[in-house]
């Protein structure tokens, strides 16, 4: 819930939820004390009558009462000389806040409770008004705060007599004091709840997130991002909790990125200084011996002057490969995408790369199982410069003559499980006409190329790095096997603009299998895509 949302229920809810408690609790209070002002011997007394008229509701509390007995002395007036009977009857009124009083001449033979007695016994002798008979009874105000009913008699030696029944009104008014107290004790309580409930709601849904986002803040200020921050909820401030998260997870990985990245940069420098100063040692060794007549002959000098060419080729090449990958790490490499014949690209590169390798004693098969008819959307010098670095790290890694390399062509019928995403649609990107492009391939249906020779192979746990930058597979650079560990990695890039894509599989000594994908010109979308 929005949090204009929240605010609105908020106001409603402690508007009227206030309401409807108070008025549940006062119907049930009222409820229970009707009842019990009922069991008092009242039928039809109410609580408002009890407020506002309690004088006609003490009156009627004893008024079957006082009939039995007056009733019980009409048939029998010696009744009034037993304590059995009027102990009996006292217990009857006592717990409705009342009792009896037996006056027989001018002496009080029995008087139900001695203390409230003797506080109005005054007043009912002073004042020859109450010896009146009065049913409804006579209320006595000032310091005595009672009702007093009475009933003259004679007793059975011709005595007069009076029976009254006195209520204090001292017991039953704090009575009903104490049920408004309690009411109103009830309502300040729903208040106290309905608010209570209503700053909880609010701190869960905002207090709580923002104190969650401010702890989040103090640890990133501390550098910390090895944390999480999680809000459940579909309002502002979770949105924002969200979003928080989310740029946490991005920054983190921008550092992340950013120590490998510097990690990587520090390892290439050392790497380039290392594959940089060897030949440039080479060649100022060999050009120093021959300055200093150690190469005293024609021929000596020749195989010194052909060693320093080869080493100042390795270096061309070792530049020519930094320039490249510099190229595609900035983005700016160019790459110029036509529809090529897939069968007369490589049959015409294979006559030239059989010869170069014929020399070196290594046989060159050619494989194709896809129609001649084939196209792929490629750029040829781009795609030559991945063939030639592919073959050329097979050539270094063939320890034993005669070699073998053998490149496949084929349909590719995976899916899933050799490629870096699992999903069979791709997403990839290039560059193209000074823009982003981006574009689906489907990687089933497009065509696999192998490059499989016959060399010693390569270690499982060194196999998922040969396509990083500067990696080697011989960690001693020896001299033997040349390379800058650029080749394999910038290969990897080339067929990434290309929407393909690049993987190994080798066992030692048995040789090395290196797999690419080529995206075929049929396998276009459609404008509408395209412009997407």
């Amino acid at each position: 819930m929005q949090i204009r949302g929240k605010l609105t229920c908020a106001f409603l809810l402690n508007m009227f939820m206030p309401i409807v408690l108070v008025c549940g609790t006062f119907g049930f209070m009222y409820y229970c004390q009707t009842k019990e002002i009922r069991q008092l011997g009242i039928d039809s007394a109410t609580i408002g009558e009890c407020v506002t008229n309690p004088v006609k509701i003490m009156n009627q509390m004893t008024e079957k009462d006082f009939q039995k007995i007056r009733s019980k002395i009409e048939k029998d007036s010696s009744c009034m000389e037993d304590i059995a009977f009027l102990e009996k009857y006292n217990q009857r009124v006592l717990w409705k806040y009342s009792f009896l009083v037996i006056k027989k001449g001018e002496e009080y033979i029995y008087i139900g409770q001695e203390e409230k007695f003797a506080k109005i016994k005054g007043a009912l002798s002073k004042n020859k008004e109450y010896n009146s008979e009065e049913n409804s009874g006579i209320y006595l105000g000032n310091d005595n705060n009672c009702l007093v009913k009475q009933c003259h008699f004679q007793f059975q030696d011709k005595e007069k007599g009076i029976l009254y029944i006195i209520t204090d009104a001292n017991g039953f008014f704090p009575a009903i004091k104490s049920l408004v107290i309690e009411f109103l004790i009830a309502t300040l309580f729903i208040n106290g709840f309905t608010a209570a409930i209503l700053i909880l709601w609010i701190y869960r849904g905002v207090v709580w997130p923002i104190n969650v986002l401010r702890k989040a803040t103090y640890k990133m200020r501390d550098g910390d991002l090895n944390f999480t921050v999680y809000v459940e909820g579909n309002d502002e401030i979770s949105a924002l909790c969200k979003d928080f998260e989310e740029m946490r997870m991005r920054l983190k990985e921008s550092i992340e990125y950013r120590i490998a990245y510097e990690q990587e940069m520090r390892e290439m420098m050392s790497n380039i200084s290392h594959d940089l100063k060897t030949p440039l040692t080479a060649i100022d060794g060999y050009a120093e011996g021959i300055l200093d007549g150690v190469a005293n002959t024609k021929e000596k000098q020749e195989r010194y002057l052909r060693i320093i060419y080869r080493k100042a080729q390795d270096m061309s090449a070792l530049v020519d490969e930094l320039s490249t990958c510099s190229k595609i790490e900035n983005g700016v490499m160019a790459y110029h995408f036509r529809n090529v014949n897939l069968a007369d690209y490589f049959e015409d590169g294979m006559q030239e790369m059989a010869l170069e390798l014929d020399v070196r004693d290594i046989s060159l098969v050619y494989e194709n199982k896809v129609n001649r008819d084939v196209m792929v959307e490629i750029d040829p010098e781009q795609m030559r410069r991945v063939i030639d670095n592919i073959i050329g790290n097979s050539v270094k890694f063939i320890a034993k003559r005669p070699g073998i390399i053998t490149i496949r062509i084929s349909e590719n019928t995976e899916k899933e499980g050799k490629f870096e995403k699992g999903n069979n649609m791709d997403i990839y990107k290039r560059k193209r006409k000074g823009k982003e492009e981006y574009k689906k391939h489907d990687k089933a249906g497009s065509i696999k190329v192998e490059f499989r020779d016959n060399g010693i192979g390569i270690a499982k746990e060194k196999l998922p790095h040969i396509f990083q930058r500067f990696y080697r597979v011989d960690s001693s650079r020896n001299s033997e096997v040349r390379g800058s560990g650029l080749g394999l990695a910038i290969a990897k890039n080339i067929l990434e603009a290309h929407g393909g894509c690049i993987w190994a599989e080798s066992e030692e000594g048995v040789g090395t299998s290196i797999f690419f994908t080529l995206r075929r010109a049929d396998m276009r979308i459609d404008s509408k895509e395209e412009e997407e």
